[in-house]
């Protein structure tokens, strides 16, 4: 649940993974496939074009821009997490509860 804070929007980090899995699950096509943090995009034989529409799906869920470079490195699920957890605390009006 997003808490609304004197114009902040503040979400939690279980949210944050939830979303993330979720539009790995849609892109992938892996609705029956368990995924976890650890889990990596070798494990799950993401093909590329999944990979590009889960960024820009998570660039529009969380109204985020997630640079080129980063999404070129991401490895697995944790990945995905954390970085989307830095870009959300880094926006102003937005930031991340209960993460590290």
């Amino acid at each position: 649940m997003n808490h609304v804070y004197e114009g902040t929007t503040i979400m939690s980090s279980i949210e944050i993974e939830e979303r993330v899995i979720a539009a790995i699950k849609k892109n992938g096509r892996l609705d029956s496939v368990p995924v976890g943090l650890d889990t990596t995009f070798d494990e799950l034989k993401l093909e590329s074009l999944a990979i590009i529409c889960t960024v820009f799906d998570l660039e529009d869920t969380f109204n985020i821009t997630i640079p080129d470079d980063a999404a070129k490195n991401m490895r697995c699920v944790r990945d995905v997490v954390d970085g989307v957890c830095f870009l959300i605390a880094s926006t102003p009006g937005l930031s991340v509860e209960g993460r590290n």
